[in-house]
């Protein structure tokens, strides 16, 4: 059975970082994982979801938006997710905290990017 892996970040916009999760999100086997990808800043988006990758963007009125609460419960829920990669500072806070609640998946956090690594040598890049 395929592991559920949801990566998570705030946006689809054009960093360095979104580069890096869609290029991994793209390279994982589908027999082995089944990736979802959440984010939760309604800019405009400028990257395509990759074939094959469940696409979740997250509702989002502020913070403590009742809503937006909820949908990160529902994130890191085991019934919905084995594993979370959280990317950059604030998803990684929302989802470590979330992931002290019964319930959670296990999530993994602190990914760092360098655009120019990326652009000049994709194997380091993605590493």
């Amino acid at each position: 059975m395929a592991t559920r892996l949801t990566l998570f970040l705030d946006s689809l916009g054009a960093g360095g970082a979104q580069r890096q999760m869609l290029t991994l999100a793209a390279g994982l086997d589908p027999a082995a994982f089944t990736v979802r990808l959440a984010w939760y800043n309604q800019t405009a988006n400028f990257h395509q979801v990759p074939a094959g990758v469940e696409a979740l963007p997250l509702p989002r009125g502020h913070r403590f938006d009742p809503q937006f609460v909820r949908a990160l419960r529902q994130l890191v829920s085991r019934r919905h997710t084995d594993l979370v990669h959280a990317w950059l500072p604030a998803p990684s806070v929302y989802a470590t905290a979330l992931a002290l609640l019964p319930g959670s998946a296990p999530v993994v956090t602190g990914v760092r990017c360098s655009p120019s690594l990326f652009d000049v040598d994709r194997t380091q890049g993605r590493m």
